[in-house]
């Protein structure tokens, strides 16, 4: 069975889990909306409590549900930026291998070919993306 990355159009593609912590936090921005104002500014480079990660999970359910694509790019551009990401690629180490190798294994063999072909002396080669630089 193959794993996909989703991404989300609508709030009601969450899983019911995130679906549940969603609401929650838009109950609880509604009652803490100080606390609220701080997390949207940094939502994942400040340490939170269980009360600002539920808010944190409702001001993210709300920006998917207005399909806000700014605040929802503030706060993947937060979240890529801060020591939480480590856990990300900590977690998800064997994807290189089971999600990536798996399927498309021929474009790091046509990659190397072309580099060999080219002539040029690759003395120093930038790989543009996510990820942890493996295809490289």
């Amino acid at each position: 069975m193959s794993q996909q990355i989703r991404a989300y159009r609508s709030a009601s593609e969450l899983p019911f889990s995130r679906w549940i912590k969603g609401r929650s936090g838009k109950l609880l921005t509604r009652l803490l909306p100080g606390y609220a104002s701080r997390i949207r500014e940094a939502p994942y480079s400040q340490a939170l409590n269980g009360v600002g990660k539920l808010i944190r999970n409702g001001l993210f359910f709300k920006a998917i549900e207005d399909q806000d694509h700014a605040l929802i790019t503030r706060f993947l551009a937060d979240y890529w930026s801060s020591p939480i990401s480590d856990e990300f690629y900590t977690g998800f180490s064997h994807r290189y291998e089971t999600l990536f190798l798996a399927y498309h294994a021929g474009i790091v063999g046509e990659t190397r070919k072309a580099m060999e072909e080219s002539g040029n002396d690759y003395g120093q080669l930038i790989e543009l993306g996510s990820g942890d630089g493996k295809i490289l």
